[in-house]
């Protein structure tokens, strides 16, 4: 992570629609990773993975934290799999900076053409979150289609666990990660696949089968166990002649102390005549063993066939029926008969849709899109899942009758400057009414101009009760407008501003919440031999949620000197202003919550000078005037005024090799404290543009003079990149 972030994993179910509000603001451009995941029912495997491209499958809205998908995105397309966005970003906290590292990588090498080894590492070192996990994997090939591969894992401490949302954000589930501190904890995976050509020139399909153990506190960006999990599965396909193909698959989850599900699967699709093709297909479910999300228990058989008609490739009409032949325990019937088909209006425009009914109730689906060109969509949609409520991922009782899900968004592009965006969800769940709109436009007049605003406004009408209280769960109110102005020039000027007010309103006033954000930076490139630096950072939120209330600002402005006719020079100088009072849980700007509040001052002046190719010296002075105050309520301001020295030799040991020995002297006239240190550092150069290092602080204190803390005694890691 980039120093003064922190590393979150959001995952959404699918909604229908495009817009989806990660859990935090503020997100660091260009950190994001976003990925569909579909996902198998039971074992909660990943069938398959698309990973999306910035720009091409979506657009972020980095101050207000808001993925728009180019293509909706639905809750499932098949029997038996979920679909999911999976978003990772790093983000900047709201009052706080972060004292810490992730440092990670992975290495991998082929033995010829058909076999990989692998290690991956990750040590994850931020307050309340120190992980480290490590893992090595084997993958050995007969060919793209047949191959088997083994993996080991293994995690210690709890990492910064995940959130889950089923209804694009507006609600948010927090998970938090099942790692336990200073305990370890294993996972092991083997999986096998063999296409069926490897065996015969004229068969097709393909045969698998997976195993895999998760211990009880085992925790990744993608896993997080509780309990220990047993998982295996298998599937196939195969054709069976020219008009033939069949397919099946066979799921198993067993978690120790809770429940056990297994799934069966299996379809035939046989082609009558040129446009008709017959589809029987059935399914076996049990559901045994204790768990708080699993209603059903016992074991049931489901049966059905489903007819297609196709007159092409863009018009296709069907009809099915299925029903439960065998159930026992508490298992629900599910007879369901339906039509459906998808159908080209016109060159541009596409409708689908379905409708049922069965014993859980009616279903529908429908959507129609229209793309006149490639930068512009328009679309409607309705969904009824009339399994949804009985769903154990689905986090909100139904009270009343479920109405569906109704979508409708747009994204149009006027001319080369302006594109704009717009969607608005609403979800009639019972008794539990939420209502989402997202609108933004972009503008780049030239080159060197972008501008961009957005607003987002999220209501919850909840008449739902809480089970836990007894009381009415509270309607929810969200409002927040962003904008941000951004500049680049071919002359060395390159700026950007941006800001956003929040209010959240709760009706019981727990989620309170009025905030501001602004955020500014400007770099000028004065001549050959300067440049000049300043940035801006505030955040100042009134919340009743104290891990959400707090004031944070910074501001910094600086001036770097390295002569274009010899670069044997560098130096720095810079000042800042330093306002960080936290909230009863946040960390402060040292990455603490124990550290005290404080108002500051900072002025430093660093330079380093080449004596010869192998050797470097260097120094730092900086000094901090201003006021701590202990966050202990009612505790009065206290003046503080702290001086850093820092005299530092590198070493270039030989072609690859360098050291680092640096002193350190820390002074407080306030209260005539001196303070001691040494650092040591060995690192390697990886390329003309990158090293990374390994040390030691002997002492207790940083160079960084915003860091109260004194916590910094013991190995560090640093990795440095230069253009």
């Amino acid at each position: 992570a980039m120093p003064g972030t922190v590393p979150q994993h959001d995952v959404f179910r699918g909604t229908g629609g495009s817009a989806y509000f990660v859990k935090h603001q503020d997100v660091t451009p260009g950190s994001d990773t976003v990925n569909i995941e579909v996902r198998n029912t039971v074992t909660g495997w990943v069938v398959e993975r698309r990973t999306l491209t910035y720009g091409t499958d979506y657009d972020f809205d980095y101050v207000q934290g808001v993925v728009i998908l180019r293509t909706p995105l639905s809750s499932s397309d098949t029997a038996g799999t979920e679909n999911y966005l999976v978003v990772g970003y790093e983000y900047t906290p709201a009052a706080r900076d972060v004292d810490g590292y992730v440092a990670g990588g992975r290495a991998q090498k082929w033995l010829g053409n058909h076999v990989r080894l692998g290690v991956t590492g990750l040590k994850e070192n931020t307050e309340g979150a120190d992980q480290i996990l490590y893992g090595a994997d084997a993958h050995v090939r007969y060919s793209e289609g047949t191959w088997l591969e083994g993996e080991v894992a293994r995690s210690e401490g709890p990492g910064f666990g995940s959130t889950y949302s089923a209804d694009g954000g507006l609600t948010i589930q927090d998970n938090a990660s099942s790692g336990i501190p200073n305990k370890t904890a294993e996972a092991y995976r083997v999986e096998a696949r063999l296409a069926l050509e490897d065996l015969s020139p004229h068969a097709k399909g393909h045969v698998g089968a997976r195993y895999e153990h998760q211990g009880k506190g085992f925790s990744s960006l993608e896993v997080d166990t509780k309990e220990a999990k047993r998982l295996m599965g298998a599937d196939a396909d195969m054709e069976l002649g020219a008009n033939t193909k069949i397919a099946a698959s066979i799921s198993d989850e067993d978690i120790t102390g809770g429940s056990h599900t297994t799934q069966a699967l299996g379809k035939l699709a046989v082609k009558v005549k040129e446009q008709v093709t017959v589809q029987p297909y059935g399914s076996y479910t049990r559901k045994t063993g204790s768990s708080t999300s699993t209603v059903e228990q016992g074991q049931r058989a489901d049966a059905g066939v489903k007819i297609l008609y196709a007159w092409n490739d863009d018009q296709e009409a069907f009809i099915f029926g299925q029903g439960t032949v065998a159930r026992t325990g508490s298992m629900y019937a599910d007879d369901r008969v339906g039509v459906g088909g998808t159908f080209r209006l016109a060159e541009k425009v596409k409708a689908e849709g379905e409708v049922s009914y069965g014993t859980q109730g009616p279903g529908a689906a429908a959507t129609i899109t229209y793309e006149p060109t490639a930068d512009d969509k328009y679309y409607i949609g309705y969904k009824l899942d009339s399994e949804r409520d009985i769903a154990s991922n689905w986090p909100f009782q139904l009270v009343g009758e479920d109405m569906g899900t109704l979508v409708a968004g747009a994204r149009h592009r006027f001319n080369d400057q302006w594109v704009a965006y717009a969607e608005d969800n609403m979800d009639l769940f019972g008794e539990h009414i939420s209502l989402t709109q997202v609108y933004g436009v972009t503008y780049t007049p030239d080159a060197a101009w972008t501008v961009t605003g957005g607003t987002e406004v999220g209501q919850v009408f909840d008449n739902t009760i809480d089970p836990a209280t007894g009381d009415k769960n509270p309607d929810f109110d969200r409002i927040a407008i962003s904008l941000a102005v951004g500049y680049k020039s071919d002359n060395g000027i390159e700026g950007k501003i941006k800001g956003e007010y929040r209010i959240d309103d709760s009706e019981d006033d727990s989620r309170d919440m009025e905030a501001y954000l602004m955020q500014a930076s400007l770099g000028v490139k004065m001549d050959e031999d300067w440049r000049a630096i300043a940035s801006f950072d505030g955040v100042f939120n009134d919340a009743t949620d104290s891990t959400r209330d707090g004031d944070y600002a910074e501001g910094s402005i600086g001036f770097a000197y390295r002569p274009a006719e010899s670069d044997r020079i560098n130096a720095l100088a810079k000042l800042t202003y330093l306002y960080d009072l936290p909230g009863v849980d946040q960390v402060s700007v040292d990455g603490t919550t124990s550290s005290p509040a404080q108002r500051s001052a900072i002025a430093s002046v660093d330079a380093s000078y080449d004596v010869i190719p192998q050797l470097t010296i260097g120094g730092k002075y900086g000094v901090r005037l201003g006021q701590t105050q202990d966050r202990t309520a009612g505790s009065p301001w206290v003046d503080s005024q702290v001086h850093l020295g820092i005299l530092r030799a590198d070493l270039h040991v030989v072609r690859e090799w360098d050291m680092l020995m640096e002193g350190r002297l820390m002074w407080s006239p306030t209260t005539d404290e001196q303070d001691f240190a040494a650092v040591a550092a060995i690192y390697r150069h990886f390329g003309d543009n990158v090293k990374v290092g390994i040390g030691w602080n002997f002492g207790r204190f940083s160079d960084d003079l915003r860091d109260l803390s004194q916590d910094d005694h013991g190995v560090f890691f640093n990795v440095i990149g230069k253009f």
